[in-house]
């Protein structure tokens, strides 16, 4: 199996897809838009990569394998890659600038070179001395950046000649920025009768230990933090309950909600006026038929486009489809957010620069899971991961904040048309 990759390189030479020999264990692993580690150029560098496609056989000899999957829960898939074909003979931007856009930011992989001390020997070169003593200060092995910046010269010939001769082993290390926000959490393992039973008997001798069985049993599970606080316990506490077989500790990944503090009060849908009505009908029947099609809503301030548009949408996630509500300005997304969580609750994903990008994240992941049917925000929500879109609307759909103004140099509208294209969406 052959899988074509676009590498992470910002060269406009390397703008195309490389093929790459699929290992038999990732076969299954593989697909469109899966992020995989490759080896490229000539010093076997591990890069990351995305697959845009897969084929029986190369016309290139002598191919690289893939070396692993990648962070592969955070892609792409068919339906996006269509959107980055098209972005990219459209904008004549390049692919990585079209995926990097489309994928959430701070997930891509940072790949370090790192240097190892395998053997210590005695070196006759002064400054090959210093590098094995630099690195045995450092417990054995640090990055490469660092290390030449610590010897204060260019030690790329050094280096390279001891890794021949074994002094020394290079090894790609990856990391990313964010990563899915966990806390650490308590639950009793032990029935509720048994915990009571034993908090009565440890009440006299270990009474945090006593209480915290007993908050325990009144919980599914309470987070360690909130368990120690309000038993003035410690750690060490929870860890003599874990040892006695009450309790596990386990990580429990939380969203990052960037209205957790708030409370939105439920709205009910108001009685259209006859023009209203009229609009509502008409692009309803217009994502009924599959026909999609494109509309411009016309009204002066107070008229009550904002209605319109919460009713199609509305009618639309009732036929079992998804939304994006576009804003040409974050400063305009709260109230839009206000109008529309009240109306809709937790089925909205917000998406727009304005969130941090843990919250970002969050959001893409809970747009991609189908938690959220409904996304609100700028142009960049227009490549969030929905599925099945029914209607797309723009606000203020003449602003010049639509048009990006750095690579890809996409406008939200032309975007927009072709997204509602794929799925026959108004």
């Amino acid at each position: 199996m052959i899988a074509k990759i676009i590498v992470d390189n910002k060269s406009k030479q390397v703008d195309k897809p490389f093929d790459y020999l699929v290992p038999k264990e990732l076969e299954d692993k593989i697909k469109i838009g899966s992020r995989v580690l490759v080896p490229f150029s000539s010093g076997n560098r591990e890069i990351e990569g995305f697959c845009v496609g897969t084929a029986d056989t190369s016309d290139s000899k002598r191919l690289k394998s893939i070396i692993r999957t990648a962070n592969d829960s955070i892609g792409f898939d068919e339906d996006m890659l269509e959107l980055i074909e098209w972005m990219h003979k459209k904008y004549l931007a390049s692919y990585l600038d079209i995926i990097h856009t489309i994928v959430p930011s701070g997930t891509a992989l940072k790949t370090k070179e790192w240097i190892i001390l395998e053997n210590k020997s005695e070196e006759k070169s002064e400054i090959r001395r210093r590098i094995a003593e630099i690195l045995t200060d450092n417990g054995g092995s640090m990055e490469f950046k660092g290390l030449k910046e610590m010897c204060g010269v260019d030690i790329q010939n050094q280096v390279r000649a001891m890794i021949k001769e074994g002094t020394l082993k290079k090894e790609y290390r990856q990391s990313v920025d964010i990563k899915d926000k966990k806390i650490k959490c308590v639950k009793l393992i032990c029935d509720r009768e048994t915990a009571l039973e034993s908090a009565e008997i440890l009440r006299r001798k270990a009474p945090v230990q006593a209480k915290m069985l007993e908050v325990l049993s009144e919980n599914e599970y309470v987070s360690l933090a909130d368990l120690q606080k309000f038993t003035n316990g410690s750690h060490s506490t929870v860890k003599a309950l874990e040892k006695k077989k009450f309790v596990n500790v386990f990580d429990m990944t939380v969203e990052r909600d960037p209205y957790w503090n708030r409370v939105f009060e439920k709205t009910e849908k108001m009685v259209p006026t006859p023009e209203q009505e009229y609009a509502i009908d008409e692009i309803t029947n217009s994502v009924k038929s599959g026909d999609g099609g494109i509309y411009l809503l016309h009204g002066v301030t107070g008229s009550g486009k904002t209605e319109v548009f919460m009713q199609t949408i509305e009618n639309v996630i009732n036929m079992g489809k998804s939304a994006i509500m576009l804003v040409p300005e974050i400063s305009l997304t709260p109230q839009m957010v206000s109008r529309f969580m009240s109306r809709f609750g937790g089925r909205v994903a917000i998406f727009h620069s304005g969130l941090s990008a843990g919250e970002r994240y969050d959001q893409w992941k809970k747009i991609r899971d189908g938690e959220a049917d409904i996304v609100i925000g700028a142009r960049s929500a227009i490549f969030t991961p929905l599925k099945n879109i029914g209607v797309i609307i723009m606000d203020e759909e003449h602003s010049d904040t639509y048009k990006s103004d750095m690579s890809p140099r996409y406008h939200a509208r032309e975007t927009a048309i072709f997204r509602a294209s794929q799925f026959g969406a108004a």
